[in-house]
C-alpha cells in the first residue's frame, strides 16, 4: 500500500507510543492516588476513550484507532511487567 506524499506513518506511530506512555502514567496515577471526594481516575479514563474516539474521526482512520488501542494494552501490559501493577484489581 503506497502512503500518499504528504501524509506519512510516524503519526501512527506516536499514538502508539503516546498512548502506551498515558496509560502507564493513568495506572500510576491510579494506584497511588486515594482522592474520595473528586473521581480523578474516572475522568482519565473517560478522556482517554474520548480522544482514541475524536483519534478516529479526526484522522477518519482505523488504523489511527487501532494504534492507540494497541498503545493502551501495550501499556497495560508494561506497567504489569515493570512495576507489578494488576490493571484488572484497581
Amino acid at each position: 500500500m503506497e502512503v500518499p506524499i504528504r501524509e506519512s506513518r510516524a503519526p501512527i506511530i506516536n499514538s502508539f507510543i503516546l498512548f502506551l506512555f498515558w496509560t502507564l502514567l493513568l495506572l500510576g496515577i491510579d494506584q497511588s492516588n486515594q482522592l474520595d471526594r473528586f473521581p480523578l481516575e474516572e475522568l482519565l479514563y473517560g478522556s482517554t476513550i474520548a480522544v482514541m474516539i475524536w483519534r478516529y474521526k479526526y484522522r477518519d482512520s482505523f488504523k489511527a484507532l487501532l494504534a492507540c488501542c494497541y498503545g493502551v494494552i501495550s501499556g497495560s501490559l508494561a506497567a504489569v511487567i515493570l512495576f507489578g501493577i494488576n490493571p484488572t484489581a484497581l
